[in-house]
């Protein structure tokens, strides 16, 4: 494995396994869970915890795989599916292999991002579930995904002022 991706990579298995410890081995679940909420916060959708847990785990690693599975597949291919600003500069032979080793750098952070969210969302629904009446709380929602939306906008900023043509 190239240098400059081992600490992505090592992040990213300890965000899976996290994911994994939290899930199976965090608070116990009840049986039966509210998992789906209305604007309001109050639930008015049900799953029992081995189907949830199937969800959080399926979807927490699922997505990440495919995310990165895309950006390692951009990678293989040469960069002939990349859009990036002033592509014709950033594909040419002399920088394609660190261009393209950068993209999939990305993509591994991405891929973190989703992880970390995907866990923090099984936070939110365990915490919706313990309070009496079950529900959620908006602004626990709102930190979550805000906190998830300002990661990505950043994580978006540095791929395209990446790809800016230099002076």
């Amino acid at each position: 494995m190239k240098r400059g991706f081992v600490l992505p990579f090592a992040i990213l298995v300890a965000c899976w396994a996290g994911l994994v410890a939290l899930v199976l081995w965090g608070k116990s679940l009840p049986s039966r869970m509210a998992t789906h909420f209305a604007a309001n916060g109050q639930p008015n959708g049900w799953m029992t915890s081995s189907t949830h847990v199937a969800y959080v785990l399926g979807f927490g690693i699922g997505v990440s795989v495919f995310v990165l599975a895309t950006f390692a597949l951009i990678r293989m291919l040469g960069g002939k599916a990349l859009n990036v600003p002033n592509r014709d500069y950033w594909l040419s032979p002399e920088r394609r292999e660190e261009t393209l080793d950068f993209v999939l750098r990305h993509g591994v952070w991405l891929a973190c991002l989703l992880v970390v969210f995907f866990g923090a969302v099984h936070l939110l629904i365990l915490d919706a579930n313990e309070r009496q009446p079950a529900g959620l709380s908006n602004n626990l929602l709102i930190v979550v995904v805000g906190g998830f939306l300002v990661s990505v906008v950043y994580w978006s900023a540095r791929l395209i002022l990446h790809f800016r043509l230099p002076k």
